[in-house]
C-alpha cells in the first residue's frame, strides 16, 4: 500500500517553475555535513491523559535577542502609542462581507505548565490521526475529538540528561503517510540537544525514530532556537536562530537540510547544513507543499527585517543534500510592512507582545508557482496589528501583499493553510489571536479567497479571563501557532488549526478546532468574552506549582482533601536539584478544599491548598 500510495502522489507532482525574474542571485554553499545515527525506536511511553502530571526541570532560559534590541523596542513604543491615540478618536467599524469560515468540531488541547507562551503546533494525517505538541506536551487525537494518547514530552523523549523541552513542531508526510517533530533541549547552553523524530508508520502508537544533536553541529558553539521545519519529497529542512553563548546576541541563522527516508526506517540522519547565510536574515522560514506535495527536489524559504522594511529575502535550494546542492538569495520588493507593537486586552493593564523579537515570517506554503506566507506586521493607518499576507511568484519574483486589518482590533501570530478545492485555487484560511482593549484574548480564523477578497473573522475561542502569567510585562503572546490542511479532503476543503486562549487561572491554555467546507452566510452568533460579564470558575485547567530541591532525591507528590485523606498520588519517582515545577489537571476534583503535598521520605518539601468551586 506505501508504494502504491506514493506512486500516486508522483504521478500528480509539478515541477517548481525557474527563476525568470533576472534578479541578482547570489549563491550560498553547504558549511559542513551532518551525519547521526538514531538512538533507536522509541515506543510511547504510558502517560495519565487524565490527570496529565507532569514534572520538569525549571530552567532559567538565556535571553536572547535581535541584531538591535534599542531599535525595536522604541518603533514598538512608537507604534502603540500612535494606536491607542487613534483608537481613542475613534477609526470606524471593520467591514463586514456577510461571509464567515465555519467552524466545525473543537475541543480543549494542551494545557500550560506554568511557561508562556506555549508555542502549539499539530498536525493531521489523511487518516484523521491528530497529534498536538505544545511546550511540554504531546497528545494524540481522533477527528472527534477524543484523546487517544498523552505524555509529558521529557518523559516520551526518555533521555535521562534531558530535564525540560521547548519548541515543538510538527509536518505530516502525505506521501508516506508518516509524522516527523522535532523538539530541544530548553536553551542553556550551546552543548544542548535538539531532537528529531520520525514515525514508524502511519499510526504514532507503534513508535518512532529518534534523532539527537546540537543545534550547531558543524561547530558546536551557538544556541538554536525558533525553529520551523518543512519537507520535500525525499527532504526535510530545519531552520532556526543561532545565538552567542553567554551573551545571547544573534549570530545568525541556520539551514538543515536532511534525508528522510532512511530515517523512515531507522536509518542514520545525513545531510548538510548552511550557517553562514548572508543577506542579514532575521529568522528563515521553509515551506512545504500546500495541497499533497509538488516540491520535488530543493527547498524555499522567506526572511524578514525585523523591524520592518519594503524588502525581503528570497532563498531557494537547489539539488538534494547528496548531490552538490547549494542556496540562492535574492532580494524581493514588497509594500513597506511596520513591526507591531503590543495589543491592550479587557480587564487588566498587562498588555500583549505581538511580535517579541520583531517582523518574521511565521506560517506559509507552496502551491502551483505561489509562495504563500504570513506575518504580523503594524497597519501604516490604523497602527493596528494585522496579518500580512503575501503571494509570491516564485518565477517572476512579484510579491502582492493583501493585509488584513481587523480594524479596532489587534491580530497576531497567525498560521496559514491552503483552503483551495484544486492546485489552482489560491484561497487561504488563516488562524490568529485576536484582542482589544474591550475583550479578552481570542483565537480567530478568516479566509481569503483567489482574488484576494477577505471574509469576516470566525471567534474559535474566547478566552475566559485576562492573561498575566509573568512572563511580561508585555506578556508573551506567542511564537506561532498551527494550522495544517487535512489533505484526505480536496473537493471539499478542511484544515485543523490550534490557538492559546486564557483559561480560568490567567495562564495560556490551547484549543484545537476544525475549519470545514464552504463559507457561511448570515449574522455571526458569537460573543466575544469581556470584563465586564461575569464567568464561572470552572474546574478544568492546569494547577502548577514551584519547588526547589537542594540534590536530586527521590520524591512523592499527592493530593490530599481537608481532612488529609489521599485523594491521587500523582508522581512518585526521582527529581532533579535545583528549581522544579509540577503540573496536572484539576479538573478530575470535585468542588471542596484539597492540598498538594510534595515529600521526599518523611520531610514535606511543600504544600501548596488548591480551592476548587
Amino acid at each position: 500500500m506505501l508504494l502504491f500510495s506514493v506512486a500516486v502522489a508522483q504521478a500528480q507532482k509539478t515541477v517548481i517553475p525557474p527563476d525568470v525574474s533576472g534578479k541578482p542571485a547570489q549563491i550560498i554553499y553547504p558549511t559542513g555535513r551532518i551525519h547521526v545515527a538514531c538512538r533507536g525506536l522509541i515506543k510511547p511511553p504510558p502517560g495519565d491523559g487524565v490527570w496529565k502530571p507532569v514534572l520538569e526541570k525549571k530552567d532559567a532560559d538565556l535571553e536572547i535577542g535581535v541584531p538591535n534590541e534599542q531599535l525595536l523596542d522604541s518603533l514598538k513604543t512608537v507604534y502603540y502609542n500612535l494606536k491607542m491615540q487613534k483608537r481613542h478618536h475613534g477609526m470606524g467599524a471593520a467591514k463586514t462581507t456577510g461571509y464567515h469560515p465555519p467552524v466545525g468540531t473543537n475541543f480543549a488541547g494542551n494545557t500550560h505548565n506554568a511557561g508562556s507562551p506555549l508555542d502549539d503546533n499539530l498536525a493531521i494525517s489523511n487518516g484523521g490521526i491528530i497529534v498536538s505538541l505544545a511546550n511540554r506536551s504531546i497528545i494524540y487525537y481522533d477527528t472527534l475529538g477524543n484523546q487517544t494518547y498523552y505524555a509529558n514530552l521529557v518523559n516520551f523523549v526518555g533521555d535521562t540528561t534531558i530535564t525540560s523541552i521547548c519548541d515543538p513542531a510538527i509536518v505530516y508526510d502525505p506521501d508516506y503517510d508518516r509524522f516527523i517533530f522535532y523538539c530541544q533541549q530548553n536553551n542553556i547552553s550551546a552543548g544542548d540537544n535538539m531532537i528529531l523524530c520520525f514515525s514508524k508508520d502511519n499510526n504514532p502508537m507503534d513508535g518512532w525514530w529518534i534523532y539527537e544533536m546540537v543545534g550547531d553541529p558543524t561547530t558546536g558553539t551557538h544556541l538554536f532556537d525558533y525553529p520551523r521545519i518543512a519537507i520535500n519529497d525525499s527532504e526535510v529542512f530545519l531552520t532556526a536562530n543561532l545565538y552567542n553563548e553567554p551573551s545571547g546576541s544573534f549570530y545568525s541563522v541556520a539551514v538543515h537540510q536532511f534525508d528522510k527516508l532512511a530515517c523512515y526506517a531507522g536509518g542514520a540522519l545525513n545531510g548538510v547544513s548552511y550557517t553562514l547565510v548572508p543577506g542579514d536574515p532575521w529568522t528563515i522560514m521553509p515551506v512545504s507543499s500546500g495541497q499533497g506535495s509538488d516540491i520535488s527536489t530543493g527547498m524555499l524559504l522567506v526572511s524578514l527585517n525585523f523591524s520592518g522594511a519594503d524588502t525581503f529575502n528570497y532563498y531557494r535550494i537547489y539539488g538534494n543534500w547528496c548531490c552538490s546542492p547549494y542556496m540562492t538569495r535574492q532580494a524581493v520588493s514588497t509594500t513597506p510592512y511596520l513591526v507591531p507593537s503590543s495589543a491592550p486586552q479587557s480587564g487588566s493593564s498587562v498588555t500583549l507582545d505581538a511580535a517579541r523579537h520583531g517582523c518574521k515570517a511565521l506560517s506559509g506554503f507552496y502551491l502551483k508557482g505561489i509562495l504563500h506566507f504570513v506575518f504580523s506586521s503594524s497597519n501604516p493607518t490604523t497602527f493596528d496589528d494585522e496579518i500580512n499576507y503575501n503571494r509570491l511568484n516564485v518565477a517572476t519574483l512579484t510579491d502582492t501583499s493583501c493585509p488584513y486589518d481587523y480594524v479596532g482590533y489587534d491580530c497576531a501570530y497567525p498560521s496559514i493553510a491552503s483552503y483551495g478545492t484544486s492546485l489552482t485555487d489560491a484561497s487561504v484560511m488563516v488562524g490568529f489571536g485576536c484582542s482589544n482593549s474591550n475583550i479578552y484574548p481570542a483565537i480567530e480564523a478568516v479566509y481569503c479567497d483567489s482574488t484576494l477578497s477577505w471574509s469576516d473573522p470566525a471567534l474559535v475561542k474566547s478566552s475566559l479571563t485576562y492573561v498575566d502569567d509573568g512572563s511580561g510585562p508585555p506578556n508573551r503572546w506567542g511564537d506561532y501557532t498551527g494550522m495544517c490542511r487535512y489533505r484526505a479532503s480536496t473537493s471539499s476543503p478542511a484544515v485543523w488549526m490550534s490557538g492559546m486562549f486564557s483559561g480560568s487561572d490567567n495562564h495560556w491554555d490551547t484549543w484545537i478546532a476544525e475549519i470545514r467546507g464552504g463559507l457561511t452566510t448570515g449574522t455571526k452568533n458569537v460573543t466575544r468574552a469581556t470584563a465586564s460579564k461575569v464567568y464561572p470558575n470552572p474546574t478544568s485547567g492546569s494547577f502548577s506549582v514551584e519547588f526547589s530541591l537542594g540534590d536530586d532525591c527521590y520524591i512523592n507528590i499527592s493530593v490530599v482533601d481537608n481532612t488529609g485523606r489521599s485523594v491521587k498520588e500523582l508522581f512518585n519517582g526521582k527529581a532533579t536539584r535545583g528549581e522544579n515545577v509540577f503540573s496536572f489537571d484539576k479538573s478530575n476534583l470535585a468542588s471542596g478544599l484539597y492540598y498538594l503535598l510534595i515529600r521526599s521520605n518523611t520531610e514535606v518539601i511543600k504544600s501548596e491548598k488548591i480551592v476548587v468551586n
